[in-house]
């Protein structure tokens, strides 16, 4: 099976103290150790740079969940 990591999982894994964290880094580790073809694309990348830069008043950046 082929799988495109959504912007949103890269987002959770750069974010150690979101509630989400743990989930989608288990997500993907179960998958790779699964052997699973594992993608991302340029858009994602894009819409990762954009969100992680943005500033947290924007609702952007990497900010500490509450």
């Amino acid at each position: 099976m082929s799988v495109l990591i959504d912007t949103n999982i890269l987002l959770r894994i750069a974010q150690p103290s979101h509630a989400m964290h743990a989930p989608a880094t288990h997500a993907l580790a179960t998958l790779l150790k699964q052997d699973e073809a594992v993608f991302f694309c340029a858009q994602n990348i894009a819409e990762f740079r954009r969100l992680a830069t943005r500033p947290v008043a924007s609702n952007g950046g990497l900010q500490e969940t509450r």
